[in-house]
């Protein structure tokens, strides 16, 4: 790579890895953490003395007001199954919005059919416990 550094990010995992002198970070999310952590993640980048010195910040997030908003907002309402995925994430830092779109995916191409999907997802869902 050309540069000295790389910034990553959209994949809601935090990390910093050097290779032959060059940085490669992710700041990692603020919100919706999908490394079994709660926390928010970021990174703050400084240059000095020539150099890139990145550092990964953990602080600890209001998971609870931001599940409140979730109803207050009719978020649960409009997007029952994603919104419950994501207040699951917020809460256990557990992926579960992947897991039950792979989940769905998989049991629509094992039975090669056009169930309904949200159906599947309720279904999904509920094996999850979310």
């Amino acid at each position: 790579m050309k540069t000295d550094l790389l910034l990553c990010a959209h994949s809601h995992q935090s990390f910093i890895h050097e290779v032959h002198g060059k940085w490669i970070v992710n700041g990692g999310s603020v919100g919706v953490n999908v490394q079994d952590r709660t926390d928010a993640d970021f990174a703050v980048i400084e240059y000095s003395e020539n150099r890139w010195i990145p550092q990964l910040i953990r602080v600890p997030y209001d998971t609870d007001s931001a599940i409140k908003e979730f109803y207050e907002s009719g978020f649960v309402d409009k997007a029952n199954v994603w919104a419950r995925a994501v207040m699951g994430i917020l809460k256990t830092g557990r992926h579960y919005a992947m897991e039950c779109l792979q989940t769905v995916n998989r049991m629509k191409a094992e039975t090669n059919t056009d169930q309904d999907e949200e159906y599947l997802w309720e279904s999904v869902a509920r094996s999850l416990g979310i």
